[in-house]
């Protein structure tokens, strides 16, 4: 995550669909690379949004949907959708809403 530029970079969280890879990829945008370990250290509050993210994400899937949890002072960011049949989108580099 590089916050030093003045804004957040997320990591990219992606799930493949079943043809491709069966496991979820962590990207880093910036270093246009996938990594293989990520650790999360979040408030409680962050945790419940995370939680409520991916809550809403699952109960009520749509083409391009993706949810943001961002820390109180938004510099930093994760972004997180579903990559499946029932999502169909594919994210890559730049998040598709600006932010």
């Amino acid at each position: 995550m590089d916050v030093g530029r003045g804004r957040a970079q997320p990591i990219r969280l992606m799930h493949h669909r079943a043809e491709e890879l069966s496991s979820m990829e962590i990207q880093d945008p910036d270093q246009e690379q996938s990594l293989n370990l990520v650790e999360l250290r979040l408030t409680t509050a962050e945790a419940a949004e995370l939680r409520d993210a991916l809550t809403a994400l699952l109960e009520a899937p749509f083409p391009g949907r993706h949810e943001h949890v961002s820390s109180e002072d938004y510099q930093v960011e994760i972004s997180v959708w579903i990559d499946d049949e029932a999502s169909t989108i594919k994210h890559s580099g730049e998040p598709r809403c600006g932010g």
